[in-house]
């Protein structure tokens, strides 16, 4: 990264994968460590350890959504039933949904019509398709979250708006959508899983950006040299996001992308996991 390089610009970093963070890391590691006998280029224990912290974690990730993968294309997930329940959920939710857009919709200038736009706004502001399209695990965990906003901050507009049988059928059939999904494979890695890793990891690598801008903001040339590696991958990940609106798979060792290892099941595009990732419909 140049010293020209403004604070702010941390804003615009796009999400890497765990491979893209590790070859980062390694790179900055290598820079704050002794070599062949040699003193360290820059000596900084401290971001040192932050930066061997950030590598132990990221490895964890990487290592998880390896076994994602592999889990999912050696030993699926059996789905006996659930492509049914999920489309009973779907229409359950789009039904509570359009009991309050009835109320929204209202020519007449009524109390309720008020109540349920701000109601509306508040739990489809984008309308259903996007809780909808989410694979089986998430939608299940949108549906609860909405469930429970639900009960907590909404009581008196579910009695005024007469959606308490939509809430109670929507709950019925989300309870038999975790019974299901719960009965899959309890001992299999979930997404979850994989997720709170990656999570994890994209914190540790962040801080240590941050530390390295506050340790170095009057030394922009260190600073360039430990935030270079950043930059390249910031600049490969951006590139390939532009491309296929997915994070690529990174070899950490060389900072490569992976092509080869793009192609997932059923035609999708599969790579590790990002925390915020694009909603795609589970076939399996």
């Amino acid at each position: 990264m140049s010293a020209n390089v403004q604070l702010t610009d941390l804003l615009n970093y796009r999400q890497p994968t765990a491979g893209a963070m590790l070859f980062a890391l390694q790179k900055q590691h290598a820079r704050l460590s002794p070599q062949a006998g040699q003193p360290a280029e820059i000596d900084n224990a401290e971001l040192k350890g932050m930066v061997e912290e950030a590598i132990a974690v990221n490895t964890e990730s990487r290592a998880l959504a390896f076994d994602w993968r592999n889990q999912r294309k050696t030993a699926p997930l059996r789905r006996e039933g659930i492509a049914e329940v999920d489309a009973r959920a779907d229409r359950a939710l789009s039904q509570l949904a359009r009991a309050i857009a009835n109320w929204a919709e209202l020519e007449l200038d009524h109390p309720n019509r008020q109540m349920a736009r701000k109601l509306q706004a508040a739990l489809f502001p984008e309308g259903v398709g996007v809780t909808t399209s989410l694979r089986y695990e998430d939608q299940n965990a949108a549906i609860d979250e909405l469930l429970g906003r639900l009960r907590s901050d909404y009581t008196s507009q579910i009695d005024a708006l007469g959606l308490q049988i939509h809430v109670t059928q929507l709950t019925t059939v989300n309870a038999e959508y975790t019974e299901r999904l719960s009965g899959l494979q309890s001992d299999a890695l979930t997404y979850d899983q994989v997720q709170e890793a990656h999570r994890v990891g994209l914190e540790a690598y962040f801080a240590v950006i941050l530390r390295v801008w506050n340790d170095y903001l009057q030394e922009p040339a260190t600073r360039a040299l430990l935030l270079a590696p950043v930059d390249e991958q910031e600049q490969r990940v951006r590139a390939y996001y532009k491309r296929r609106r997915i994070a690529p798979p990174i070899d950490p060792e060389t900072g490569e992308v992976l092509d080869d290892e793009v192609s997932g099941l059923d035609g999708e595009e599969e790579a590790e996991p990002v925390a915020d990732p694009s909603p795609a419909l589970d076939t399996l």
